[in-house]
């Protein structure tokens, strides 16, 4: 009998590693897609292609701590990549993923949006602009800041 024969073929190649290598590949974040898991991704798919409108859908995931809430937001977040658009100004950006500040902070939230797109925050006190540029980047445009990858949001 082959060692590992009951595996698929990814499972058998690990049996071959050595110990450590092994323990550190059962420890990796994996993804389940459990039946409600694929019915939100599905959900999270139509509120990405829905058409503008003044009014946009929305979907707040709410669940206990360990839920596999971030888990599916950065699932989401794979399944919709960053384009480099090489011909284009910009890269094009359908889905971008920030931990929100623990308190209701405008000017940290800005920040993390631009931060996530790569771009160079140097003061706290540049908010305002910050929030020009992401509501910039919202509509289409690019920020305009130097960074080396710019980044459009649709």
């Amino acid at each position: 009998m082959v060692k590992g024969g009951h595996l698929n073929t990814a499972a058998r190649e690990v049996l071959d590693l050595p110990a450590a290598e092994r323990i550190d590949h059962i420890r990796r974040p994996r993804w389940i897609g459990y039946t409600r898991a694929k019915q939100l991704l599905d959900k999270l798919d139509d509120l990405l292609t829905h058409p503008k409108t003044h009014r946009m859908p929305n979907l707040l995931i709410v669940g206990d701590t360990n839920a596999g809430k971030t888990m599916l937001a950065n699932r989401f977040v794979q399944l919709h990549p960053a384009d480099d658009n090489p011909e284009g100004e910009a890269a094009i950006v359908p889905v971008l993923a920030i931990q929100a500040p623990p308190g209701p902070d405008e000017s940290r939230f800005y920040n993390a949006i631009l931060e996530a797109c790569s771009h160079r925050i140097t003061r706290e006190s540049e908010w305002p602009r910050s929030k020009s540029r992401c509501f910039a980047s919202s509509r289409g445009s690019t920020c305009g800041c130097s960074s080396s990858m710019r980044c459009t949001i649709f």
